[in-house]
């Protein structure tokens, strides 16, 4: 008797279609766990912490205190008061740059020459003192306002008997200062950081001046001397720096 067996496997069909599925098995399956492998492995990962933040005193200041002025004293001049303006928008306060020193107006309360009086433990300044820095102040802005009307009578008028700056003589003065005031056919001139110190009937302003006209413009630092005449603050000295 004969034997024969037969196989599914032995039709070329079936034989395709097995070859192609331990293929399939063979791709897919480590696929799968390499798969399963990553999700696993990131799940186990910590999360990255948050970065630290900035302690209180390292926090970007705020407009307020960033706005601080400062107040100085020059050097060997008995301060009875003290008067000044704040600088202009987008400049650095407490620019006026004179020795000896420092005292912070935005920390104190009250007046500027009162904390200013506390600060170097001097007595406040009187009521009387302190109207002659305001007077000094308004006479130095006066002067500036001439200077910008191209009024050389108000302007000269700022100005002591005999007055002769860098010049010869008063005569020459006024004669130079004449003719570069009038011949021009704008000016402007804007006053700011003013610092007034009054000593009796002397008074030393510091401040920052902008000129600007149509043949010429500078911003400066000058320093000038007043003295009292009569009930009038006069221009004695002055000078750049």
């Amino acid at each position: 008797m004969v034997s024969s067996s037969w196989h599914l496997s032995s039709v070329p069909l079936f034989s395709q279609t097995l070859q192609r599925r331990r293929r399939l098995r063979w791709t897919v399956g480590p696929l799968l766990l390499l798969a399963v492998a990553i999700i696993v492995g990131l799940s186990l990962v910590p999360p990255l912490p948050a970065p630290p933040s900035a302690p209180p005193d390292q926090a970007r200041p705020s407009k307020a205190s960033s706005a601080a002025v400062t107040l100085h004293a020059p050097v060997g001049t008995a301060i009875s008061a003290v008067v000044i303006d704040p600088p202009p928008p987008g400049e650095t306060q407490g620019s006026v740059v004179t020795p000896a020193f420092e005292a912070n107006a935005a920390a104190a309360s009250g007046t500027a020459a009162e904390s200013l009086a506390r600060a170097t433990g001097q007595p406040p300044p009187s009521e009387d003192v302190t109207r002659a820095a305001a007077e000094v102040r308004q006479a130095l802005q006066a002067w500036a306002d001439s200077w910008s009307r191209r009024d050389f009578s108000g302007y000269a008028a700022a100005y002591a008997p005999g007055f002769k700056g860098n010049y010869g003589s008063h005569a020459e003065w006024r004669s130079q200062r004449q003719a570069r005031i009038v011949s021009r056919q704008r000016i402007e001139v804007r006053l700011s950081q003013v610092v007034v110190a009054v000593d009796g009937a002397r008074a030393k302003v510091e401040f920052r001046q902008e000129y600007v006209s149509d043949a010429w413009q500078d911003d400066t630092r000058r320093t000038m001397e007043w003295q009292r005449s009569g009930d009038r603050w006069l221009i004695a000295a002055e000078s750049d720096r």
